[in-house]
């Protein structure tokens, strides 16, 4: 089995829920800042854009499952567009909190779908620049 080229790594998800929580309030998303939303009149998405932008844009595909040691289950989940894979939990005993986590991790999917557009437009319009 071949791995995505883009990948998110668990601890760079656990990161993405502390700036989610508020535990890193000075900069929400670290390099945005210097890119297409650095300007006045390209405020940074929030965290509803990016929910709503996974929604609407995502061509999603699952890995197969995988089993932790404590029993809970997940995928990863790829946007066969970007090729950005994110995991999903598929099971696990809480019901509840494993919804509330695939929710979290749908709107971190759709943050990195936007970041990723907006990376291609910047390099398509350097490249016509050059």
């Amino acid at each position: 089995m071949t791995r995505p080229r883009h990948s998110i790594p668990f601890a760079g998800t656990i990161s993405i829920f502390a700036l989610l929580s508020g535990a890193a309030a000075a900069r929400p998303v670290d390099g945005w800042e210097r890119g297409y939303y650095s300007g006045p009149g390209n405020p940074l998405p929030g965290k509803e854009t990016w929910a709503s932008y996974y929604a609407k844009h995502a061509q999603a595909s699952n890995s197969p499952e995988k089993r932790l040691a404590n029993g809970v289950r997940w995928q990863l989940t790829t946007d066969r567009r970007t090729n950005i894979a994110i995991p999903r939990i598929v099971w696990m005993p809480n019901h509840k909190g494993r919804d509330i986590a695939n929710r979290m991790l749908e709107m971190v999917h759709g943050g990195a779908m936007l970041f990723s557009k907006e990376q291609q437009r910047s390099r398509g319009r350097f490249a016509k620049n050059c």
